[in-house]
C-alpha cells in the first residue's frame, strides 16, 4: 500500500462530504513510501473513521486525518472538533450494532456497524485502537497497527 496514494484517495473521497456541511478536512501523511498492509481494510477503516468525525462535527469545524510511520507500526489518527462523547459512550462505541443515539449534527443516520467493523479490521492486524473524547470538545482516535519485514 502507498501511503500518499491512500491519503490522495481519502482526501478525494471525503473532502466533498465535508465541503457541503461546510467542515475543513486536513489529510497528511508523515512517510512517502509503500508499505505492507492489507490496503482495502485499512481504507475502510480510515474511511469509517472520517465519515464519523465529519457526520459528528457542526459547521465551521475541522476534521483532521494523519498518517506516519513509527518504531516499525503505522499510527492513523483522526481527529475532529466536533460534539464529543462523555465517558461512558466511549465503552459501547465498538460493539456490533451499537448505534449512537444521538444523530450527525446535520440529521445523518448511523447503523451503529462502522465502528465495529473499525475494531475488527484492527484486531485482524493485531493493532490497537484509542479513543479520547469530551463533550462538546471533540475526539481523537488513534490506531497503530504493526508492519512486518516482507509482504505475506
Amino acid at each position: 500500500m502507498d501511503l500518499k496514494e491512500v491519503s490522495e484517495s481519502m482526501k478525494r473521497l471525503y473532502q466533498p462530504v465535508a465541503k457541503s456541511k461546510n467542515v475543513g478536512l486536513k489529510i497528511s501523511v508523515q512517510a512517502d513510501q509503500t508499505i505492507c498492509i492489507d490496503k482495502d481494510k485499512f481504507e475502510q477503516i480510515y474511511g469509517n473513521l472520517l465519515s464519523n468525525a465529519i457526520k459528528f462535527t457542526k459547521s465551521g469545524g475541522e476534521v483532521q486525518g494523519e498518517i506516519e510511520l513509527a518504531d516499525s507500526s503505522l499510527k492513523l489518527s483522526v481527529k475532529d472538533s466536533g460534539v464529543g462523547m462523555d465517558e461512558g459512550k466511549v465503552s459501547d462505541l465498538f460493539q456490533n450494532g451499537k448505534s449512537s443515539p444521538t444523530g450527525g449534527t446535520s440529521g445523518e443516520k448511523s447503523t451503529g456497524l462502522g465502528l465495529a467493523i473499525v475494531k475488527y479490521f484492527v484486531d485482524l492486524h493485531d493493532g490497537v485502537i484509542d479513543v479520547s473524547s469530551e463533550k462538546d470538545k471533540g475526539t481523537v482516535f488513534s490506531i497503530t497497527l504493526p508492519l512486518t519485514e516482507e509482504c505475506k
